[in-house]
Parts: C-alpha cells; structure tokens; sequence
C-alpha cells in the first residue's frame, strides 16, 4: 500500500462504517471488515466511531462490540483457521497464508438503544 495514501484511505473507511451504522435500524448489527492488517484500518477506524458515537449524547443509541466464533472453541480449529485476537476486545484477525487465506480484521458492532442518563438511577 502507498502510505501517503492511508490517511485519506481510513478517513474514508470511517465515512463508510458512519454511513453503515446510520442506516441500521436500533437493535441491528454492523460487522467491519477489511483485507488488512494495519492498525489504523482496522482498530483504530472502529474505535474511532465507536467512541465518537457513545460520547454523543444527543444520539438515541450506542455502539458495543459484540463476541464473534465463541461456536469455534477448540485450538486447533483456530490454528486452521488462523484466527486470531485482536488487542480491541471481541475483534479478530485472521493470518494470511493459514488455509490460503488472504489477511483480514473483522469487528461485529451492535447498534443498542441508549438509555438516557435521566432514567439510570
């Protein structure tokens, strides 16, 4: 990838993942994906959004990451698959190479009511 070109690449992956969870009715699910590996592709573009809309109070909703593969459980199964844990919690990657498969992150956002501050007691 040309690097002169990342800034303006992960800017648009955020208008497209902003793009996607407007559309999403409340209770939906969003699942990011890419064919990279770089950080700020990936965990940084959704921690981005995801921490730009949870600080939104004037939103009717919030964003939380959701676990993905818990069917998945035996190691040897993971290896195959080459799936690996992200650093950002219920996100994943998988190797290139492992099976053929090319490098990728996948990250599964639920799309929740937000409860306003008023009711929490």
């Amino acid at each position: 990838m040309d690097l002169s070109r990342l800034s303006s690449i992960c800017q648009l992956q955020e208008e497209i993942l902003a793009r996607a969870i407007k559309i999403v009715k409340i209770g939906g699910i969003i699942v990011y994906s890419t064919c990279s590996l770089s950080i700020k592709q990936n965990e940084a573009v959704v921690k981005s959004t995801i921490d730009k809309i949870n600080n939104d109070e004037n939103l009717n909703y919030m964003l939380v990451l959701q676990p993905m593969f818990s069917e998945i459980s035996n190691e040897s199964l993971i290896a195959r698959f080459g799936l690996h844990d992200s650093f950002l919690k219920f996100s994943k990657r998988i190797t290139p190479g492992v099976n053929s498969a090319s490098a990728m992150y996948i990250a599964k956002i639920a799309k929740l009511a937000r409860i306003p501050k008023k009711e929490i007691k």
